[in-house]
């Protein structure tokens, strides 16, 4: 699978479109920002955290009431020793019938439907040690999410809601979502100014460190990060713009895991490396302890520097970031499904009749932004990893309509963000899709939404 995206944005702004596509080894992403004028001024896009299935926003950073109003409903001291802070997001989707002359157990349901999905956090953390050299902070998240997605979250390869939990029977009761230890380490006496944030609390780090984080975590905590699409709370909603749509992360239903990250900083690059926890089956909310047969492993090195040039101002920031994962898990592989079926084996694709411990996938990803004026930023993500099979008729743990008529799956999404006070914000989103799940007999269906956030 493949995933390229182009992004253009307003840095102030939140209206926004984007075309995504997706084809057997390749998912096309497009995106184009349409520049408008927002209610108030919106969170600084540097304090956006990452987004994947079931992970909240962080809170925008808070200034002084001197300076600006508050972008949450309650003031936080940058000051403290402690933080604690909370979001909750709200999604209404729906869509009308659409063409659909068949489907299976995995399709996106031709029939009008509407959802609404929610899901809250509690952040918590506080610093044990607070020298800036040799700093330790302990971080313990709680979260709540309920409600569903449209079609329970199938028949989508870029599915239009990541806050989705794809096992509506966990039920919305509260859970851990990260407890972790963060060690920062200095390699030099120089410090840097840094935004306090629910994974962060120090405002001062060196400039050249170690950071070292162990416990319970979302790998797109810390890896495939993005500035301009990366946040479904506050940005696109589509899973395939927010995250790299080919990058097969650890991560448990709800998409957390176990796992030790270790970082480098420098004044103008970064490398961080991560070893997590498998599930023990694909989408399965159990994890694998047995490390020596079931890993993960993450590889990402970060460039900061224009990437343009002389084509644009030395002051316009630009970011590159190449990732690799591999994972090692009792599982089956597309492969050896498909040659089954082709053999006369079996009587159709079928994943799991192949699994097998020490099965091995991996892939690559690049994801790259750069600020071209003071109003207009893009982006884009690609990614590889191996294709898929649905074609013959074989069904993936979200994709599968019993038999196909191959062709792109292309999506267009475009949202309007408001900022109505404080830390409460509103938006209007709409995603048309053609060829839902990779099949030309089906669709083209216009998903429409209402999202409400929260900043506490």
């Amino acid at each position: 699978m493949t995933v390229l995206t182009l992004f253009t944005r307003r840095l102030e702004d939140h209206t926004s479109m984007i075309p995504t596509c997706s084809w057997k080894h390749l998912i096309l992403s497009l995106a184009l920002m349409l520049p408008a004028l927002s209610y108030q001024t919106l969170a600084q896009q540097n304090n956006l955290a990452t987004a994947r299935p079931g992970k909240p926003g962080v809170p925008p950073k808070t200034l002084p009431p001197s300076e600006e109003s508050p972008l949450t409903l309650f003031p936080h001291s940058d000051t403290s020793r402690f933080l604690a802070a909370g979001q909750a997001n709200i999604i209404f989707q729906a869509h009308a019938p659409f063409h659909s002359p068949y489907d299976g157990v995995n399709s996106l349901q031709g029939r009008g439907e509407y959802k609404t999905s929610l899901v809250g956090t509690l952040f918590l953390g506080a610093q044990l040690i607070r020298n800036p050299k040799a700093s330790t902070e302990v971080i313990l998240d709680f979260e709540s999410t309920g409600g569903r997605g449209i079609s329970q979250a199938f028949g989508l390869a870029g599915f239009t809601n990541l806050d989705v939990v794809r096992n509506p029977n966990l039920g919305s009761k509260p859970y851990i979502a990260r407890v972790q230890l963060h060690q920062t380490i200095a390699l030099s006496s120089k410090l840097t100014e840094s935004d306090r944030t629910p994974f962060s609390l120090a405002t001062q780090l060196p400039e050249r460190r170690l950071e070292f984080r162990v416990g319970k975590m979302g790998m797109p905590d810390y890896f495939d990060l993005n500035t301009i699409g990366t946040d479904s709370h506050l940005q696109f909603l589509n899973w395939t713009v927010d995250n790299n749509g080919a990058w097969d992360y650890a991560a448990d239903t709800r998409g957390y895991t176990y796992a030790a990250v270790v970082e480098y900083h420098d004044k103008a690059w970064s490398a961080r490396y991560g070893f997590a926890a498998m599930p023990t089956v694909a989408n399965g909310i159990d994890l694998d302890w047995a490390f020596s047969r079931a890993s993960g492993q993450n590889f990402e090195f970060e460039l900061r520097k224009p990437l343009l040039g002389k084509l644009v101002s030395p002051n316009s920031k630009g970011t590159i970031r190449v990732l690799s994962f591999v994972n090692h898990a009792h599982m089956g592989l597309y492969r050896d499904a498909v040659k089954a079926y082709l053999s006369g084996q079996d009587p159709r694709p079928d994943i799991t009749l192949h699994e097998k411990f020490g099965a091995v996938k991996y892939g690559f990803g690049l994801n790259a932004e750069q600020k071209l004026t003071p109003n207009l930023r893009v982006f884009t993500r690609f990614g590889w990893n191996e294709g898929h099979y649905l074609r013959y008729g074989g069904h993936g743990f979200l994709l599968g309509d019993g038999k196909l008529n191959y062709a792109r799956e292309d999506i267009l999404e475009g949202y309007y963000n408001l900022h109505v006070w404080r830390g409460l914000y509103y938006a209007l989103d709409a995603q048309f899709i053609a060829h839902p799940g990779y099949n030309k007999d089906r669709g083209p269906v216009l998903v429409e939404a209402v999202r409400m956030h929260f900043d506490f």
